[in-house]
């Protein structure tokens, strides 16, 4: 009786550390498996912002190549005419415009 008391003592403590073994294993890699769900996470809100920011690079680029004054061609008359286009266009707006209010102003509003 003792004997066998003795063997499956023997048998259960050899067993025991394996089986202590593959707990923490399938514990380990359940924990791997949840740090790599989160860095996927993280690296997908990553390439978003990322992508955020490449487009507002690529907008200010374009906002300061439409500032930047237009070159000068070498011919005087194109460059005259080309410089002056935007500035006669606004004050004939104005000019319209107040024209506009003149008129309004000098109409009988209501009467008939």
């Amino acid at each position: 009786m003792i004997t066998l008391v003795g063997a499956l003592l023997g048998l259960l403590s050899s067993t025991l550390p394996n089986l202590l073994k593959l707990w923490q294993d399938r514990q380990d890699k359940a924990h791997e498996l949840a740090v790599l769900r989160l860095q996927m996470e993280r690296d997908a809100a990553g390439h978003g912002h990322r992508l955020a920011e490449i487009e507002a690079v690529a907008d200010m680029a374009e906002t300061a190549a439409l500032h930047r004054p237009q070159s000068a061609t070498g011919l005087w008359i194109v460059d005259l005419l080309n410089g002056l286009v935007r500035p006669v266009i606004t004050l004939a707006f104005f000019a319209l415009r107040r024209r506009q209010m003149g008129a309004a102003r000098d109409h009988p509003a209501g009467r008939r």
